[in-house]
């Protein structure tokens, strides 16, 4: 209860406590009586209009002439009842007044509980606020904590996230790893197997270069017998030129097949021949020569069929071409006609370049400076069909398949197996034919 409502209730509970506290058939208050009478007629005693109000009686006397022994009677009398009741009235007073003591003294107390109250209250007030800042403080450490937890869950995602891709890169370079030692172990096996080639290839170098030395003491000591300048060493060493000739197209030849010949151990076997000491037995080099001419025939077969296949391509495209004839199983088109028909007795004078399909040339006259001449009907019908579109100085293009060409064999080192051949002819001249 604040302080003011307690100032408030004093009073009233004084006031409450005297009501209680004064009998119902108590006289009235001396002090009230007197009040009351001071408006009758001062020359009248007061007493006697308060006498008067006792018995219930309206006051109607006057003033009046009594005779002096009854009237002192009468104010001895009421003066002594006036006593007795001042007598109780001060008690009573008394009684009020250390009542109203121990109220003053209890609202004393109260007023100084409510000072410790009020005190105990702004303490309070002032722990109160303190224990508020320090929640807003916590709140905020909470918000912040809050906020820590949700980056540290994120980042813990996040960490998560990382492991799993190290355990991936761990998984592939474990399966890398794998590989590389497998592909070391298989490159480190390559490696024995050419290392064992290389020495054998060393021991071998070593023969032939001891053969060599043998070889050119010998013709050292036999080119010191030969003399070129008599007719039979002439002969002798044209005949070996001849042959040493057809080895090296044989080699080339084999070479252009797809077959590698070494050409140290081809001359090492061609010496021993000379020289009646032959390093292999029969049996060890028909096997040899069987294992290479099946490697021959394979390889010319995988030519041939890639060869016919792209001819047949090149000769659809040239067959689409405005102007291109088919007849006798050659394609044909006409670059410049040229002028005057030619006869079939007339000598026709022409150049040609020969080309595969892929633009490689072969043979190519004009560049050589040569021409060629003979009558039209001489030459093969895969040429004279196309010569009688022309007339002299014309020009025409030709395509020829493999079937009409070079067929299956080619024409080694340059023209493989199965071959479409284009062929660029130009009249040079044509001699008509004497009648």
């Amino acid at each position: 209860m604040k302080r003011h409502s307690l100032i408030l209730l004093v009073p009233l509970a004084i006031t409450f406590l005297y009501g209680l506290s004064h009998p119902a058939n108590a006289e009235e208050d001396p002090l009230a009586v007197i009040t009351a009478s001071s408006n009758f007629d001062n020359s009248v005693p007061a007493i006697l209009n308060y006498a008067q109000q006792e018995q219930g009686k309206p006051s109607s006397g006057s003033v009046q002439a009594a005779p002096k022994n009854q009237k002192r009677v009468q104010a001895s009398d009421k003066k002594s009842s006036l006593d007795s009741k001042y007598t109780q009235q001060q008690g009573w007073l008394t009684q009020k007044d250390a009542t109203i003591r121990q109220l003053q003294m209890q609202l004393a107390d109260k007023n100084a509980q409510e000072e410790t109250f009020s005190q105990k209250e702004v303490e309070l007030t002032t722990r109160i606020k303190a224990l508020q800042t320090q929640l807003d403080a916590q709140k905020q450490q909470n918000t912040g904590l809050a906020d820590v937890q949700k980056q540290s869950a994120f980042l813990e995602a996040q960490l998560k996230e990382k492991g799993t891709q190290l355990e991936s890169l761990t998984q592939k370079l474990d399966a890398n790893e794998q590989q590389r030692s497998t592909q070391i172990s298989a490159l480190q096996e390559q490696l024995n197997q050419e290392s064992l080639a290389v020495k054998a290839k060393e021991a071998e170098l070593a023969k032939l270069t001891s053969d060599f030395t043998q070889y050119k003491d010998e013709a050292a000591k036999k080119s010191a017998v030969v003399d070129l300048k008599l007719v039979p060493q002439q002969q002798a060493y044209s005949i070996g030129v001849s042959l040493g000739n057809d080895v090296l197209q044989e080699l080339n030849t084999r070479e252009s097949q797809g077959v590698k010949v070494d050409r140290d151990a081809a001359l090492l076997g061609i010496s021993d021949v000379f020289k009646g000491t032959l390093a292999l037995d029969e049996s060890t080099r028909n096997k040899s020569l069987a294992a290479a001419s099946q490697a021959l025939y394979e390889n010319l077969s995988k030519t041939e069929s890639q060869s016919i296949k792209e001819g047949k391509l090149y000769q659809q495209k040239f067959a689409r071409q405005k102007g291109v004839e088919f007849k006798e199983g050659v394609y044909s088109k006409i670059d410049y006609a040229g002028q005057d028909a030619i006869g079939p007795e007339d000598t026709v004078v022409i150049v040609m370049k020969e080309t595969l399909t892929d633009g490689t040339v072969i043979t190519d006259m004009e560049a050589a400076g040569k021409v060629w001449s003979q009558p039209l009907s001489a030459y093969p019908p895969i040429f004279s069909g196309p010569l009688k579109r022309l007339g002299n100085h014309g020009t025409i293009t030709v395509v020829v398949p493999p079937d009409l060409a070079y067929g299956s064999k080619g024409l080694p080192p340059k023209i493989p197996p199965g071959a479409t051949m284009t062929y660029s002819i130009r009249v040079v001249d044509v001699i008509k034919k004497t009648r």
